[in-house]
């Protein structure tokens, strides 16, 4: 075979599904000399202003200090830096400084470089022991904090970014459940402050303020708390709430035209989760059509594998007469250890999985897909069939963002949607006569549907599917059991 042909082929199998996050374009991103990292975009809305933020990273919180101001306000420019690096000085080994405003890259780099190039930075900080325990003359309460680290990676695939949105919901879920069992301890709960984009922190955690005499027994709650995550979830409620929550900051953030100030807050964000900058808008269109279809189920693998015993963080801050040391805190951590406890994987907090009902309630009914997101996969079947492999090849760079809008739909939502619709499936035809165009969407669509068969996300959807596509139930989920993704588009093909 032709070797551009190969590479048509390989296009076109990620055309559909193509699942690589782009990288947010015009964004200058270079490091001085004492390591602080600068990022600047230029941006002329508002004209004439500029948003600066620092961002540093101190004992694993991240902090973020703002100013939108007249690029040219060298007096107010000067102070703020100034602030930022008392604030600073010394206490960090990670610092950005983001730029975004009516300026030429050059002259903002320039800015930044006179004001912190003379900042110091902290050494890498060193390993954190399990157990830390650290005396304070200003207090005479104690701070306690239990932690489980949850290790951030790369967003280079939206894979890779439903699994971060999943780690903020644990996160979220946990500390949720940690705050109210505070109350009842007699502990006052010490909050974090929020992202504005809500992207993960690198742990989970609980951390209140108590009483010295009391402070064990705080942690033998939250140790129990945990116990019970790990062996029954968490509630519908809950779950629920938290995903009110992600998905009202998130509408409420987005812009579709955004300012400075919006893109400078998001770019720190970024920044601070150190993986990159995906694109604003994909980012934020992406995220928006993830989070409404995670359920409590999506959850198990996440509590079984970041809430482990040899996770486990605690730290006490204390005055001075704490009578308190390693072995009393090791002794509580070994009373109430909680790698035994495993969420059954065929029930969440004791439902049972059932199948379910046909009707405007199930499953699949429920999987979410938008009118546009419905339009895009009609403009990328058309396309497919009416253009030639020469073409396609040329409207590559097209056709792989178009996929990328729409690669997070489920692969039966995507099926159902070409194959109840009399125009896409006269195109899949023709798309069957092509042995590079019929080849090449297989491949897609298997890799979409492997992913859903390995989470489980197959068969419940399997009524719903057929009542819209006049489909036969046991046929469809004989193909999705014995994966035969071809044979299940081939038949899908012959119905009428």
């Amino acid at each position: 075979m032709n070797l551009n042909f190969v590479l048509v082929l390989l296009s076109i199998s990620g055309i559909l599904f193509s699942s690589e996050i782009p990288q947010e374009a015009n964004l200058v991103q270079t490091q001085l000399s004492n390591g602080v990292v600068v990022w600047a975009r230029q941006q002329n809305v508002p004209k004439g202003m500029v948003a600066f933020r620092v961002v540093w990273e101190q004992e694993k919180v991240t902090h973020t200090q703002a100013i939108d101001t007249l690029f040219g306000d060298d007096d107010e420019v000067a102070t703020f830096f100034e602030m930022c690096k008392e604030t600073v000085q010394g206490g960090a080994s990670h610092v950005g400084v983001i730029a975004v405003g009516d300026f030429s890259p050059e002259a903002v780099l320039k800015t930044v470089a006179h004001h912190m190039s003379d900042l110091t930075l902290q050494g890498p900080p060193q390993q954190e022991k399990q157990i830390e325990i650290v005396q304070s003359p200003e207090s005479s309460k104690v701070n306690l904090s239990l932690a489980y680290p949850t290790p951030r990676i790369l967003l280079r695939e939206v894979e890779d970014l439903r699994k971060q949105w999943l780690t903020l919901f644990l996160q979220a879920v946990v500390q949720s459940r940690m705050m109210q069992l505070s109350k009842s301890t007699g502990g006052v709960w010490v909050e974090a402050a929020d992202s504005h984009f809500l992207l993960p922190e690198n742990f989970c955690k609980a951390k209140v303020e108590c009483q010295p005499v009391n402070c064990l027994d705080v942690l033998g709650s939250f140790l129990v708390a945990v116990q019970e995550i790990r062996k029954g979830g968490f509630t519908e409620e809950e779950f629920e709430a938290i995903k009110g929550r992600v998905q009202k900051s998130l509408i409420g953030g987005y812009r579709r035209s955004p300012d400075s100030a919006t893109l400078a807050n998001y770019y720190a964000e970024q920044f601070a989760f150190g993986q990159g900058c995906p694109a604003y808008d994909f980012f934020m269109q992406t995220s928006l059509s993830l989070i409404p279809q995670f359920t409590r189920r999506d959850l198990h693998e996440l509590v079984v594998n970041s809430l482990k015993d040899e996770y486990r963080h605690v730290k006490l801050v204390g005055p001075r007469q704490l009578n308190i040391d390693e072995a009393k805190v090791k002794k509580v951590l070994d009373l109430f250890q909680a790698d035994t406890f495993v969420l059954a994987l065929g029930t969440v907090d004791g439902e049972e999985d059932v199948s379910p009902t046909v009707g405007g309630s199930d499953p699949y009914t429920r999987l979410p897909i938008t009118e546009g997101e419905a339009q895009i996969i009609w403009e990328i079947i058309d396309t497919l069939a009416e253009k030639s492999i020469i073409q396609l090849g040329f409207m590559q760079g097209e056709m792989k963002r178009k996929g990328q809008l729409v690669n997070h739909v489920h692969p039966l939502k995507f099926l159902g949607t070409i194959f109840t619709n009399p125009h896409l499936k006269t195109c899949m035809k023709e798309v069957r006569t092509s042995y590079l165009k019929w080849t090449g969407f297989l491949g897609g669509l298997s890799g979409r549907l492997e992913q859903e068969y390995k989470r489980g996300n197959l068969m419940s959807h399997v009524p719903g599917f057929c009542v819209a596509t006049h489909a036969n139930p046991d046929q469809v989920a004989a193909f999705l059991q014995k994966k035969e993704w071809e044979k299940l588009v081939k038949y899908l093909l012959k119905l009428e």
